[in-house]
């Protein structure tokens, strides 16, 4: 220790130890900032990481010992021996890139490792570099001296590269700190092992660095290549920065609009509900999403519906003011927030000025595209006090907005959420229904107008719930298809409804809905085929009714769908004519065997010259292109009266009897014994398949 002190103290010039251990200290947290890098990255970077971090430990371990000899007094010293001096910078650099590679190792030892092998090379640097002295007398060392040089130089690369593992800035710092004193530590404690005695010139001075040269390369090679590692380092740590940044705004806004995503949302209104100032106001919060949006996207493509939302965020982001904001929970499907609010009117103000923003036209090439806004309001904390709860009873308001008939506002009242809680509670047993026998078919009959005796049957679908009794099919046809169970419940309609049809004496056409999901099925044709060889029933009794709204979806896959349903033998009836899109190049396009008027002009009849218009229009334009007409909704003789005098073919509503179960249909229709449920004739329908497909 005391041979330590003196070579500091004695041995060197203090400007030059000062000088040496300066350059140290930069170079060493030059050198844990480029580790961390090399730590950080994989691949060819990686590669690239290690190989800087090699150079500037290296140089750093390097630069620390030259410049610390350059004030070593001594008049012995001639110069330095260009190659051992060149391979001490090998060395040097070696071991620091060997060591930083170590480190980052799977090994749970390899952060010692790692700081052993930097630390041994940094030893090798300075022995070998030492020897490269060329000095007019004789050297002894202290194998003492060089071996507790070794290990406590060692020890503190250990120790600084288990710091550096902490990640922080203050555990970087610490690293450096630890670094720098490893080297100069086993610098001066080698050099205190090192005895100089004057004796004969050896060393030709002719070919050794003279120290100003040598002094002149140490700066510009330590200079540059500190210059180099800290500017590259910077590079990157901005480039990382700026790519995080980019990452955290896409992780909490949506491509699409731009505007805040779901995780923003929720943590903005946590952040709203947490903060002392503004937990004591209340906090407007509004759920909605599009009306009519589907039909954009279906009549108009995707790009018109990515227009409309794109459009509708902007207009609804410049008229906010301070203290809202809205964002996009994915889909259709937006909220806004406004704080503070004096009240639920000033709420429900709120909720109506994003009503009306979203209610203006969007203008899309030569169309102007209009959709609603069905809209729940939430109050904080009249509603709830955690933003899950607000956001499930916002959910829930704008359910019941969707209810009443959409592109409105709905306040958020308890009762709803029994409402919410029985939907979601019949959406989990429907799912059963069909293995549960809760399912049955009624049967409505249809009339000729003019004979008034029976000539088919439309089967509906019935919910007998255990629970709930008889449910609407108004309340869970809407749930079976928004759950994805419309298919399999449909299949079953079906099947059961050929069935029965197949039964019966008389051969009474059997008709039965198709949902718009069906209809876009391929499977469909393959479907009703497999079920007609089942059953038995020949395929011109069966007619399918299908919707405009299924139609428009996707137009050139409903028209193949229906050729090959037509090709089996099968009747196609468009039905609820005259409530949706009423396209007449619709009727023109598709082979429709039937047009069904909507109940709702039947029942207007004697009291709306309009509805009475369109049935007229529509019974002609039936008999123009050679398809009957059926009119439902009949409950009256003079509706029956009107219907027959405008040459309506058929009638089918509660005038002529309620639906019935199927031992009531059977009456009507007889009773035939069971025949095989696959006939030869029926394998002439497979080619007429293959035709269409």
């Amino acid at each position: 220790m005391i041979d330590f002190l003196t070579c500091i103290a004695v041995d060197h010039d203090p400007a030059y130890t000062v000088l040496a251990a300066l350059a140290c200290v930069i170079g060493a947290a030059v050198t844990v900032g480029v580790n961390a890098r090399a730590t950080a990255t994989r691949g060819y970077r990686h590669a690239l990481w290690v190989f800087l971090a090699g150079l500037v430990g290296g140089a750093t371990v390097w630069t620390t010992h030259f410049v610390a000899m350059l004030g070593y007094r001594t008049d012995l010293i001639d110069g330095y021996d260009p190659a051992l001096t060149a391979l001490s910078l090998g060395l040097a650099v070696a071991g620091s890139a060997a060591g930083v590679h170590a480190a980052i190792g799977r090994w749970s030892h390899a952060p010692a490792l790692g700081g052993l092998i930097a630390g041994l090379g940094a030893g090798a640097m300075h022995y070998v570099g030492a020897s490269a002295m060329r000095i007019s007398g004789t050297v002894e060392w202290s194998g003492t001296g060089i071996a507790l040089s070794l290990v406590f130089g060692a020890s503190l690369f250990c120790a600084s590269v288990l710091r550096a593992r902490g990640g922080t800035a203050s555990s970087r710092l610490q690293a450096a700190l630890l670094m720098a004193g490893g080297i100069l530590s086993l610098h001066f404690m080698g050099m205190g092992s090192m005895a100089v005695s004057p004796g004969v010139a050896v060393a030709d001075a002719a070919s050794s660095i003279p120290n100003g040269v040598l002094a002149g390369f140490i700066l510009a090679m330590s200079g540059t290549l500190a210059a180099m590692a800290a500017a590259t380092f910077m590079i990157d740590y901005d480039s990382e920065r700026t790519a995080k940044s980019h990452f955290r705004y896409l992780a909490l806004h949506d491509e699409l609009t731009g505007l805040p995503n779901r995780a923003c949302v929720r943590a903005r209104v946590e952040e709203l509900a947490a903060d002392p100032v503004a937990r004591g106001r209340q906090i407007a919060g509004v759920l909605f999403d599009l009306d009519r949006f589907k039909e954009v996207n279906d009549v108009h493509g995707h790009a018109a519906g990515d227009h409309v939302l794109r459009s509708v965020a902007e207009r609804i982001s410049a008229a906010m003011v301070e203290g809202e904001f809205v964002g996009r929970f994915g889909g259709d499907e937006f909220v806004a927030i406004k704080v503070p609010v004096s009240g639920r009117a000033e709420a429900a103000r709120f909720a109506e000025k994003i009503r009306r923003l979203v209610a203006e036209p969007v203008q899309w090439r030569d169309s102007a595209l209009t959709v609603g806004a069905s809209v729940g309001l939430v109050v904080y904390p009249e509603d709830g006090l955690s933003p899950a709860v607000l956001l499930q009873r916002a959910d829930v308001a704008m359910y019941a907005a969707k209810q009443a008939g959409r592109n409105n506002v709905t306040t958020f009242q308890p009762d709803m959420e029994e409402t919410a809680r029985t939907r979601s509670e019949l959406t989990m047993d429907l799912r059963h229904a069909v293995f549960n026998r809760e399912l049955s078919l009624a049967y409505q009959q249809q009339n000729d107008t003019v004979t008034e005796e029976v000539v088919g049957f439309e089967a509906l679908l019935r919910w007998s719930h255990p629970k709930h009794g008889n449910v609407s099919p108004a309340v869970f046809i809407p749930i079976a298809e928004e759950d994805g169970l419309i298919g399999s419940i449909g299949e079953w309609v079906l099947r059961e409804a050929c069935r029965e049809a197949a039964s019966w004496r008389k051969p009474m056409r059997i008709a039965v809905n198709v949902a718009p999901s069906q209809l876009s099925s391929m499977e469909l044709p393959s479907l009703v085929h497999s079920i007609l060889l089942e059953t038995g029933l020949k395929a011109s009794r069966l007619e399918l009714e299908v919707t405009e709204t299924g139609i428009v979806a996707d137009q050139q896959l409903a028209l193949h769908v229906i050729r090959q349903l037509k090709a089996l033998g099968v009747r196609i009836a468009m039905d609820d004519y005259g409530t949706g899109y009423s396209s007449l190049s619709m009727l023109q396009r598709f082979p429709f065997d039937k047009i069904k008027i909507d109940r709702e002009f039947t029942s207007a009849i004697g009291t709306t010259p309009e509805a009475e218009a369109i049935i007229l229009a529509t019974v002609a334009l039936g008999r123009a292109l050679g398809r009957p007409v059926l009119a439902e909704g009949v409950e009256t003789a003079a509706q029956l009266a009107f219907l027959r005098k405008a040459g309506c073919r058929e009638v089918q509503g509660f005038l002529f009897g309620m639906p019935t179960g199927k031992a009531g249909a059977a009456r009507i229709a007889g009773i035939r014994r069971p025949v095989s449920r696959l006939r030869v004739a029926d394998a002439a329908l497979i080619p007429a398949l293959q035709s269409v497909a």
